[in-house]
Order: structure tokens, then sequence, then C-alpha cells
């Protein structure tokens, strides 16, 4: 939590500009533990955890001379696109992080496969891996614990507080 104090203001700033609510700052708590260099297993980095290819979808430059995943505010306009896109094609905040966490195919897919509208109803059914059922609830969570305004409806936001699941992934810092 205190790393993320450093990061809060400009973060939150850039969300507020970009249109996406402040309390996803929270998703940075989640993904990165607000390590600006943290990398993942599957080559992650940074506060936001872009791979690779999604950085470069968004606009970051990744190559082995210059890696703006770990730059502040070009990452965090890069995450507020993408999470806006998600947004703008599930039209439900949960649903959108966990396309954030899985990917938008797979989101697309348990929907599918679920005959279902909402994330409660495919993390119930277990049509997505159980990290991302956990890390939606995570976020969440983390949410209220940063005092921000709530994303989803109150029942959501009260079963992610039963689960009390707060997670950033072990990550190796360079």
């Amino acid at each position: 939590m205190s790393r993320l104090q450093r990061y809060r203001p400009t973060v939150e700033h850039i969300l507020e500009q970009e249109g996406i609510p402040k309390s996803l700052v929270a998703v940075i708590l989640v993904e990165s533990g607000a390590q600006l260099l943290a990398v993942s297993p599957k080559q992650a980095r940074g506060l936001w955890q872009f791979i690779p290819a999604t950085a470069r979808q968004y606009g970051l430059t990744v190559t082995s001379a210059k890696d703006e995943r770990v730059h502040v505010e070009q990452s965090t306009r890069a995450a507020a696109r993408y999470l806006r896109d998600l947004y703008n094609k599930f039209g439900d905040w949960p649903l959108a992080l966990a396309a954030y966490n899985a990917g938008a195919e797979a989101v697309q897919r348990a929907l599918q496969r679920g005959h279902a509208t909402t994330f409660s109803q495919i993390s119930a059914a277990q049509l997505l891996p159980e990290e991302t059922r956990n890390y939606v609830p995570a976020v969440l969570f983390a949410i209220e614990l940063l005092g921000t305004e709530r994303l989803v409806e109150p029942q959501l936001a009260i079963e992610a507080q039963s689960t009390r699941i707060l997670y950033a992934p072990a990550a190796a810092t360079n």
C-alpha cells in the first residue's frame, strides 16, 4: 500500500483524464503490488503487468533498449485505453477486469459457453481460470481498501469483501 501511494496521484489523474474510474488504481495493487519493475513468469512487466504484445498494441515501445511498460505515465495511459476498450466490449467492470486478467477472448468464450451475462455467473460455473475467478474479487476488495468509489452493485462488492483475496503474483525486480 505504501508503494502505491507514491504513484496514486499521477495514476488517478491519468485515469480520470481518460474517462476511467480512478478506483481502478486498485488494479496496480493486485497486478504488481505497486512494484514498478515487477516481472511475471509470462513476461508481463511494470505496474500494470502488460505482456509485450498487449503493450505494443496500446502504443508502448517494448525492445531490449527501451521498455515503456515501466514508465508510469505512458503505461497508465495505455492501461486506461485498454480498460476502456474492455469496458466498451463487455459493458461491465467485473467482466472488463476478468478480460484484463484472462483475455477478452477467454471471457467471451466463457459467456457463450455458460449462456451467461455476468462475471458472477461464469465464475460460479467455473468457466474461467481460478486465477481470474480470484482476480476480480481481489481488485474489488482492493478498491474497498483504498476507499475509492465502487464500480459494481453492492452484492458483488460484498462477495469480494467476504473472500478477502488480495494478492500480487510473486514478481522479480530488475
